[in-house]
């Protein structure tokens, strides 16, 4: 098949890490793939080239670029693209215009989650355009629930596909990459890993960490990623006296290094759908302690491959951390079940084994259907 995945830009957002998989994994299984971004190409665009996959970049004007509508089709036409598959709000707008202007026989958006900036404006144009629509995936049955009660989109236009994440990482040598970071061997150091955005709780996480820090000098956080909320959470940190003991590593493509070195992994989201980054540390033996959000509770059996606190509170979250880092050294089968919940529900192979038959059940029907 031929494929177009449309997209703002290639980042490290958990939508841009899905595309970018999935795509990788498209491109094995001998699809000729394109990746379009609206915007700027993005930091990770070297690595779809890598893989032999163009990345073209529509440089996007204005907040209404009819150009853009037009450079985008036109190029969809001229690689004969069969299914367009969009990923996020924007993209969910422009690449379906165009690949219905293309003739494209098949037009799929991506729902990963219901961002809390959308307006009512937003669930009126997904409804208008759920007619130009073939399906729309979702990696949330939460998410899915949601954007069906806000646009009245019928269930039989709606596919729910877990996310999926690459479990065979080679091992490295975890004490080695925690010198090189700079932890001592009696530092216990907690990971989370998300757009710097206030809907990932990071301020949270922050007030729970000055409480651990009081019971747990030795105690290290690193919170990787960047988003709007950068300058919030530094002014928060130096607030709370963490300057030290937090490092904000801002956006990075080594995230499994982070995660092999740390000894716990929290998310502390107030909205989510299915983090990948939270998968990404269970398959690599980290205990997780994530906010009973979104899916989360569908991944995560507490006290079996993980724990669950409530959201938005601070307090709960410390205690946990607190409980946690002081018995690390009981947490190996919990980290097993961890590892073994991953590989069997949320693998990558999975997910791009479900996606492909729905492109290619999509195409068949489109084919009966002009017969």
């Amino acid at each position: 098949m031929r494929i177009a995945y449309v997209i703002w830009s290639l980042g490290l957002g958990g939508a841009e890490q899905v595309l970018m998989r999935l795509a990788g994994e498209m491109v094995k299984r001998r699809h000729e793939v394109t990746v379009f971004t609206l915007n700027e190409a993005g930091v990770f665009a070297d690595k779809m080239e890598m893989l032999g996959i163009p990345v073209i970049s529509l440089k996007k004007r204005w907040k209404v670029d009819v150009g853009l509508v037009w450079r985008l089709q036109k190029e969809m036409r001229s690689r004969k693209i069969e299914v367009v598959h969009t990923h996020l709000w924007g993209a969910n707008v422009w690449g379906r215009l165009a690949g219905r202007l293309a003739g494209v026989p098949v037009v799929i958006a991506h729902e990963h989650g219901m961002q809390p900036w959308r307006k009512e404006i937003h669930f009126v144009l997904d409804r208008i355009f759920t007619h130009i629509t073939d399906l729309v995936m979702f990696a949330s049955r939460e998410v899915m629930e949601g954007y069906q009660k806000k646009t009245g989109i019928p269930p039989s236009k709606c596919a729910f596909i877990t996310n999926g994440i690459v479990c065979d990482y080679s091992p490295e040598d975890r004490e080695f990459l925690r010198r090189q970071m700079g932890w001592k061997p009696q530092d216990k150091v907690v990971v989370s890993v998300g757009r710097l955005s206030s809907e990932k709780g990071h301020d949270d996480l922050l007030k729970a960490f000055s409480v651990v820090l009081r019971q747990e000098p030795r105690a290290r956080l690193v919170i990787v990623g960047d988003g709007p909320e950068k300058q919030n959470l530094v002014k928060l940190q130096d607030r709370l006296g963490l300057n030290g003991a937090v490092t904000l590593t801002g956006m990075r493509d080594d995230v499994n290094r982070w995660l092999t070195g740390a000894d716990l992994y929290v998310q502390p989201s107030r909205r989510e759908g299915l983090p990948l980054a939270v998968l990404e540390a269970m398959a690599m033996g980290l205990p997780v302690v994530a906010t009973d959000v979104g899916d989360l509770k569908q991944v995560i059996s507490d006290g079996e491959d993980g724990y669950l606190v409530e959201a938005g509170n601070p307090d709960g979250l410390a205690e946990k951390m607190v409980d946690l880092l002081g018995r690390l050294d009981q947490q190996h089968s919990v980290a097993e079940a961890a590892r073994r919940t991953v590989q069997e529900r949320f693998s990558l192979e999975q997910m791009a084994d479900q996606v492909e038959d729905v492109y290619k059940e999509e195409i068949s029907r489109k084919r009966a259907w002009y017969r």
